[in-house]
């Protein structure tokens, strides 16, 4: 999947957009150029916005008042109109924040003139509307993986908290992969356990059946029509959890029983419960390496990403209340 996408906007509309938005597009499987998931301190402004712009496959460009009347957001934009007219692409996906026609027509007519979003229509359906303009890229194959049935890609999986005591949540694993044979009609997805009862599992693929099979339980999805070989899909198993998440420490964790370029674990939290202390890890070979995991300001989203991890690890994400 085409899945580097960098955030251009202006700071006023950070906390009402950008954030928020930046936040779901990566618990979806996207690496997303935001300022505050990647600058550090001591770091080069400048330069690490140019790599973004530079290296980005699409830029989402949230259009305000504010975006026009800031010189940086302007130079950004200028930039990506660049590199949209050398490489003949479509690069730019504006969104227009309380914006009318008539005001962005009197900044800029070929803007005006390009397909845009709204923000009123709501952060959940604005990362849907970008997900779906988003083609995958083509894939090469390794001549290892010609003999696999399945080969992974990405790997998200987001938990949302829905109370404040803990007791409902919603979980979503999403994984991007393709095959190399004809006859596949079945996924299965394994290892979904932990603290709670799972109930109303579901697939965007086909019909599940939820089973258990020894300590552990898994979900299988039946496809109506066979997979096309190496043709790219997300598959996502959704379910909601009750008598969750109530302890004082809490954890959750991903089993790598096979290759990912990249994985990561994303939490939500209510407005009135929120975490105190994060701690990230992977565990290989019995051996647990520490991972800094990222806090968002309001402490109402955390995450934990690792590019190719090994094989046969575990990536786990840690909290207290």
């Amino acid at each position: 999947m085409n899945n580097n996408i960098f955030i251009s906007h202006a700071s006023e509309d950070k906390d009402e957009v950008a954030r928020p938005l930046a936040a779901l597009l990566q618990a979806d499987g996207f690496n997303v150029w935001y300022d505050e998931f990647q600058l550090k301190a001591g770091d080069s402004l400048i330069q690490s916005i140019d790599k973004g712009l530079n290296t980005c496959d699409f830029a989402i460009t949230i259009l305000s008042q504010s975006f026009f009347s800031k010189k940086w957001t302007q130079r950004e934009l200028v930039g990506l109109a660049t590199r949209e007219l050398y490489n003949d692409s479509k690069i730019i996906l504006p969104i227009w924040h309380n914006l009318t026609l008539k005001d962005v027509l009197s900044y800029s007519a070929p803007l005006a003139d390009k397909f845009a979003l709204n923000s009123s229509i709501g952060l959940e359906a604005l990362a849907k509307a970008i997900k779906s303009a988003i083609a995958p890229k083509n894939i090469s194959v390794a001549s290892s993986d010609l003999d696999k049935p399945i080969i992974y890609i990405n790997g998200h999986n987001r938990y949302t908290i829905k109370d404040s005591i803990g007791h409902l949540a919603t979980a979503k694993k999403t994984n991007w992969f393709y095959t190399t044979q004809a006859d596949t009609r079945v996924l299965r997805d394994g290892g979904m356990s932990g603290t709670g009862k799972i109930h109303n599992v579901r697939s965007n693929l086909g019909r599940v059946e939820y089973v258990k099979e020894g300590g552990t339980n898994a979900a299988y999805t039946y496809l109506e029509e066979p997979l096309i070989p190496f043709k790219i899909y997300e598959h996502s198993i959704e379910f909601d959890t009750v008598d969750c998440y109530t302890e004082t420490r809490e954890a959750v964790g991903t089993n790598l029983h096979s290759k990912f370029e990249n994985i990561g674990n994303h939490v939500f939290f209510p407005n009135d419960r929120r975490p105190k202390d994060v701690w990230g890890y992977i565990v290989f070979n019995a051996i647990k390496t520490s991972i800094e995991p990222f806090v968002s300001k309001d402490r109402l989203y955390i995450n934990l990403m690792f590019n190719n991890p090994p094989e046969g690890s575990r990536l786990i994400l840690e909290w207290d209340w």
